[in-house]
């Protein structure tokens, strides 16, 4: 395959004549930027900021939908006159930073013809022509200021159902893109302040939940709007040029703040690669996406050599996959920094290769992208941003442990309780744990860094507005990754149909229910996979008859089954259905996670007493308490079995001096100069493994195990897979350390997830 080089940010080289629209500008705008005063800088950025959110405000209030309104999918900006990103907003990252190209090609494509007005307003759902998937709807609202066009704001929101062979518009049953939504390429359906109503009715008929799509529709027309009220507030109170300027420096300063943060760090190239189970209902096979995050100097380059090609339903668009790489980047690296990408990616290349899960070309299938494709996609990055910053003495506290790696997606359809047609996907699975830190535990049902605003519906609110009945909605045991600090574990929930007219169809789609999909970092281990689970002609309406409410569907008298997990299925009104949500990635050894915590852990039913023993080393009394004596023997028993494991060979290594200088590498491995070059070296007890050019993996004490052994591990023949992986862990040779806890294709080559550039690092022997 050709790998295409692209730069961060898409430019508009065009002037405004050949656009077919004047450009507002600011005579000598790099000195009107040094001339704005602090104080006035800051008051008008962050205003500028908070317009944005009262964008996104506007549309919860104004859209009925629990997607919208309730879990946040959506996200909202406020760009250039050429589209340029001054303001992400803080829902769902990836809905946000796409919008950038989608306004650039409105312009570039529609400035001519049929032209881009005073109140005119463009909606795209198209993913090759930007949008994550066709639920996905942009809508784009020029400002002029003097008849200029002076500012975008934009809005993506997903829309509960636009058309396609299953209900929800995830296609999953789609064979060729003719059985997926049609999509709307750039349409103009505001036409200077007046809707195209054609057009509207055109958008409703695609449909079935016309009301619905059409109030959110409005919802987003009605952000829009108030966002341009406000800024023209803005320019009537500050001028035009000041506000203009303001927004240009807000992205001046991101890109320096971006750069000056990035230089710090090491340059290297940081891997991962991410395992995903089956392309469709009756595949039987694994696929690979992986990402090769190289740092040099000030920029970032997202590389994607030795993903799989394009397959079944599984593949997503550069625009998409572009948009996921900045997910991780903004909350781990740009806490402090404004979240205008406009500025941060100039700092930003891609490397792709089209025809591949994560650049896929038409006619690949997309209706599920945003499930699929950017989900890999967004998986490897976390990974990649999080083995660069534990390179870092300082940045390695913003590590974020792997999670929010997929989507436990449930779409119900049929006819609800008051007899109208619906189609609903479930938001509980929002309530992700998220990963652990370097320095403490990942947050139980806490959703995820990278949607810092979404949120989970309440129980009454689903109940209310579906013909459910919940059993339960509950953090699960063992979803969180061991380690030294502990994954945040994900909830589990099940319910009964209520009040239902009939059966229910249910389209279920992920991935990470064979293996796990979110990894450890630095010797923690994988999250808890998915799981789906029916229990068919079950006895729970005797137990209501007897007021008794079920703890778990397991326990019910029925018979269980195993939905697929890339396909349709019906829930009976005499079945209970659950799901397990994926839990997050652990960090650090879980041999070094204190004793105390682990009992804790147990008691608060997030640990099961079975892993507490074989995975944390920890025995408990009949009470719950730490046996000491019992959990010391047992965790040297664990590092007994550890030093028992196959040893690589031992490399030729140059002499390390008596006080050398170090580096870190990961949690516990770091980068010590010796007599000529670097060694890489364990981090405890300074046992020298090779040379700092080498994979460190080569040289440590091994083992493999098959992923169905991992807590809340399934067997992949219950799904008939073929392809099989294995969690694979590396332990220091002499002090049996675990400095990794890999998810791996059987038969693969370990993977040489950290390459340091050490003649750069400068160290002194």
């Amino acid at each position: 395959m050709t790998v295409v080089a692209r730069p961060g940010l898409p430019d508009v080289t065009a002037d405004g004549a050949e656009l077919g629209v004047d450009l507002y500008a600011v005579d000598d705008l790099d000195a009107a930027m040094d001339a704005v005063d602090p104080v006035t800088y800051e008051v008008l950025r962050n205003r500028v900021s908070q317009i944005n959110e009262e964008q996104g405000t506007t549309m919860m209030h104004v859209s009925g939908s629990p997607i919208a309104a309730f879990a946040g999918d959506f996200n909202m900006v406020i760009a250039d006159e050429i589209g340029s990103v001054v303001t992400v907003g803080p829902y769902v990252q990836w809905h946000g930073v796409i919008l950038d190209a989608m306004i650039k090609r409105v312009l570039t494509s529609r400035g001519v013809s049929p032209g881009v007005r005073p109140g005119d307003i463009y909606i795209c759902n198209d993913p090759y022509e930007g949008a994550g998937h066709m639920n996905d709807l942009a809508v784009m609202a020029p400002l002029f200021v003097d008849g200029k066009l002076f500012a975008w704001t934009a809005s993506m929101l997903h829309h509960a159902d636009v058309g396609g062979i299953n209900g929800g518009s995830f296609c999953v049953d789609a064979t060729e893109p003719a059985h997926e939504p049609t999509p709307f390429p750039y349409v103009r359906i505001v036409e200077e302040g007046r809707m195209r109503e054609d057009l509207e009715q055109l958008w409703r008929r695609q449909s079935r939940m016309p009301d619905s799509t059409s109030l959110d529709l409005r919802a987003q027309i009605a952000g829009n709007n108030v966002a341009h009220s406000r800024l023209r507030e803005l320019i009537d109170r500050y001028g035009a040029d000041l506000v203009h300027t303001v927004m240009k420096r807000t992205m001046r300063d991101a890109e320096r703040l971006f750069r000056e943060r990035i230089r710090e760090i090491p340059d290297g190239t940081f891997r991962h690669v991410q395992i995903v189970d089956k392309d469709r209902a009756g595949d039987t096979h694994l696929y690979k996406v992986q990402l090769n995050l190289i740092k040099e100097g000030d920029t970032l380059t997202f590389n994607t050599e030795g993903t799989d090609p394009q397959s079944g339903i599984l593949s997503c668009t550069f625009g998409a996959f572009r948009a996921a790489m900045m997910t991780p980047l903004l909350p781990y690296l740009c806490f402090d920094i404004p979240w205008a990408t406009g500025g941060i990616l100039r700092a930003v290349r891609f490397e792709t290769e089209p025809g591949t899960l994560v650049d896929c070309e038409y006619p690949a299938l997309v209706s599920c992208a945003t499930s699929s494709g950017v989900f890999f996609a967004m998986d490897v990055a976390q990974q990649c941003v999080n083995r660069m910053l534990l390179t870092h003495p300082t940045l390695r506290r913003e590590v974020v442990g792997h999670h929010y790696a997929n989507w436990a997606f449930t779409m119900m359809s049929g006819t609800n309780q008051h007899n109208d047609p619906m189609v609903a996907l479930l938001m509980d699975p929002m309530a992700s744990g998220i990963g652990a830190r370097s320095y403490k535990d990942g947050v139980d049902s806490g959703g995820s860094v990278c949607c810092p605003r979404a949120k989970t519906p309440m129980v009454e609110v689903n109940e209310s507005l579906y013909p459910m009945l919940y059993l339960y909605r509950r953090e699960a045991v063992d979803g969180g990754g061991a380690g030294r600090y502990r994954g945040g574990t994900g909830v589990e929930f099940a319910y009964a149909l209520h009040n239902s007219p009939d059966d229910m169809g249910h389209l279920m789609f992920t991935h990470g229910v064979t293996l796990p999909a979110p990894n450890g970092i630095g010797g923690g281990h994988p999250g808890g996979a998915i799981e789906y689970v029916m229990n068919r002609h079950a006895s729970h309406r005797e137990l209501f008859a007897r007021g008794e409410m079920p703890t778990d569907i397991m326990d019910v008298a029925g018979a269980i089954e195993y939905p697929e997990f890339k396909g349709n299925d019906r829930q009976g009104r005499d079945d209970l259905y659950a799901t397990v949500v994926t839990g997050s990635g652990g960090f650090g050894d879980p041999l070094e996670r204190e004793a105390a915590r682990v009992a804790l852990d147990v008691a608060n039913g997030h640990v099961s007493r079975a892993v507490a023993e074989s995975v944390y080393g920890v025995t408990l009394t009949d009470s719950g308490a730490v046996d000491e004596v019992a959990t010391t023997e047992r965790r040297d028993a664990v590092r007994a079995e550890r030093l028992a494991c196959d040893l690589g060979p031992v490399a030729s290594v140059p002499v390390v001096s008596s006080d050398p200088t170090r580096a870190p590498y990961s949690e516990a491995l770091e980068i010590v100069a010796a007599q000529s070059g670097a060694v890489i070296a364990c981090e405890r007890c300074h046992h020298v493994l090779c040379s700092a050019t080498e994979n460190y993996k080569t040289y440590t004490r091994q083992r493999a195990t098959p992923v169905s052994d991992l807590p809340r591990g399934t067997d992949p023949a219950r799904y008939g897979m073929t392809d099989t992986a294995e969690l694979r862990q590396y332990f220091c040779p002499s002090c049996a350390v675990q400095f990794e806890a890999e998810i791996a294709m059987t038969g693969d080559p370990s993977l040489h997830a950290v390459e340091l550039d050490v003649a750069a690092l400068q160290l002194a022997s």
